[in-house]
């Protein structure tokens, strides 16, 4: 009997090799969940990329209807946009990946004199976005999404 316990004993457990195998499983599955977490989180950035433009899209045409002209420039991450009595946007946006004191994601340009029209730039991360247009060049730095003006 005291055999038997002995024998039972010394096979519990697991080898080397099938230890090996579960964690090498483990990595493989780990990979594919990042690769899935890091294009969601990369679409959600977009989203709010998007969502950011179309705000200062609404914000510039505001100001349009007051002033008859827009701005001439936009400090983006600023925590207010005011002009005389009016509060056109609080806070205005920044760019999600880039904090205040850092090269800014978007960009703003003007035409005409005074300024009559506007395009706004942002980059999305997404490479299968619906919304990726051909590159574009603001203030020498190239984007591949962008809003103009509706006039």
């Amino acid at each position: 009997m005291e055999q038997s316990t002995k024998k039972r004993s010394s096979q519990v457990g697991f080898t080397l090799v099938e230890i090996m195998i579960v964690v090498a499983m483990i990595g493989l599955l780990a990979s594919f969940g990042y690769s899935s977490y890091a294009q969601i989180q990369s679409q959600g950035t977009d989203s709010k990329r998007k969502t950011d433009l179309g705000q200062v899209k609404s914000s510039l045409e505001l100001y349009y209807s007051v002033k008859n002209q827009y701005p001439a420039s936009i400090t983006w991450g600023s925590p207010v946009w005011l002009e005389g009595a009016y509060t056109y946007m609080k806070p205005v946006p920044q760019d999600p990946k880039f904090g205040l004191g850092s090269q800014p994601n978007y960009c703003y340009t003007t035409s005409g004199s005074p300024p009559s029209s506007y395009t706004l730039y942002a980059n999305l991360e997404n490479s299968n976005d619906k919304d990726i247009k051909t590159t574009a060049t603001c203030l020498g730095k190239n984007y591949n999404y962008y809003i103009t003006s509706p006039f």
